[in-house]
């Protein structure tokens, strides 16, 4: 009988502590969802300037012009394209891993198009990005790039509707969603 008393005991001490953990998480998870912290890889808002980039771009320069072509014979600058909108600018290549990885999060997470921004794909081989994706996708030239100090892949820059660069950073960011984007562009 005595040990009847202990396991009972020791059930309801245990059935406690489960419904108090559940009302924890449950009560965690509301409150980072209300507060907007619950981004897959980091819980507290990024600092613009720690993001990681070795461009000779700096937040708050106006974005450089460019020539770009979009291999149907039509050369152009991008001026014209960013001019008035807000728009997320990657520069990516073919058989960069973390490109194709960034390419196809935009591309499942449908984040884009969006009323609020758009997107541009530039790259030195585009011809494997306008194969397989419905984003606008342009060629850049090498020599563009190695002028600007883009040298690793992708470099995602965020330009505001004034061609304003609000963000820059080298490497795929596994919570970028229209959320991330809207926040700091």
């Amino acid at each position: 009988m005595g040990q009847q008393v202990i396991t009972k005991a020791f059930l309801l001490k245990a059935l406690v502590s489960l419904v108090i953990i559940i009302v924890g998480i449950t009560t965690g998870l509301f409150l980072g969802d209300l507060l907007g912290i619950t981004g897959t890889a980091n819980s507290v808002p990024l600092d613009l300037t720690q993001l990681s980039h070795d461009t000779y771009l700096e937040i708050s320069q106006t974005f450089p012009d460019f020539a770009i072509d979009n291999l149907g014979g039509f050369r152009s600058n991008i001026d014209p394209l960013i001019k008035g909108k807000k728009t997320l600018i990657c520069f990516v290549t073919n058989g960069c891993d973390p490109c194709l990885q960034l390419v196809k999060s935009i591309s499942e997470k449908s984040i884009l198009p969006n009323d609020s921004y758009q997107l541009i794909l530039l790259s030195p081989d585009v011809i494997y990005f306008k194969e397989n994706y419905s984003f606008p996708a342009y060629q850049v030239t090498w020599d563009f790039l190695e002028s600007q100090n883009i040298i690793r892949f992708p470099t995602i820059i965020g330009v505001d509707e004034f061609q304003v660069v609000k963000f820059i950073h080298s490497g795929f960011i596994p919570q970028m969603d229209a959320k991330y984007i809207e926040t700091y562009l």
